[in-house]
């Protein structure tokens, strides 16, 4: 969130529309943000549970499927976004920052320290994986409350599916199950959504 003063991230991409019904979109590399992420790792290696690479790379695919479909279903639905298939000129930064300063570190945090934190805690009660991974989900829809509630009801949607995802294949396969999305919603749909009616 950025609230511990002394960094200065920089801003790469300024505000541009990627679609002319977008709203403007702007992108800093949040340097303090992947710290987070590689401490947990450094300090709880319980938060990246070990699998083989056929089932991380199994859990992650079905994971990111369940998950691009429920969550852009429900988004065109709410009129969030709608097909707008693109390949804007930034690309490569927002790969490269999404996947590693973003997607990592929230999985680090959310399914690794929160979702594994609480199977773990909690292991001896009934249901203790559906608990910990709805928990997990629901912060993790709150962590997106500045969109609305309509981006609380996909973040939570989003995040049992890269629970789901976590909880058979470790936290590479969270990682993956969170940037398929975040890519197909990128390369196919507005992004990062439209703008409000009577604003444009």
């Amino acid at each position: 969130m950025h609230w511990l003063p002394g960094f200065h991230n920089p801003r790469i991409i300024a505000p541009q529309r990627f679609t002319a019904d977008a709203v403007a979109f702007t992108m800093y590399l949040n340097l303090d943000k992947p710290l987070i992420g590689f401490w947990l790792l450094l300090v709880l290696p319980w938060t990246r549970p070990q699998h083989q690479l056929r089932t991380v790379i199994k859990a992650g695919v079905v994971g990111m499927l369940l998950t691009t479909a429920a969550c852009l279903l429900v988004a065109v639905q709410l009129g969030i976004v709608t097909w707008e298939p693109k390949w804007p000129s930034v690309t490569w930064l927002w790969l490269l920052n999404n996947l590693l300063l973003v997607t990592f570190t929230e999985e680090a945090l959310f399914r690794g320290n929160l979702q594994g934190g609480l199977s773990r805690l909690i292991e001896q009660r009934p249901y203790a994986n559906a608990i910990a991974i709805f928990v997990a989900a629901g912060l993790f829809g709150l962590y997106h409350a500045a969109g609305g509630w309509q981006w609380i009801a996909l973040g939570s949607i989003a995040g049992v599916g890269y629970g789901l995802a976590y909880r058979f294949g470790g936290l590479q396969a969270g990682v993956l199950a969170h940037f398929g999305l975040n890519v197909t919603h990128f390369f196919l749909f507005t992004y990062p959504m439209l703008e409000p009616t009577g604003k444009l």
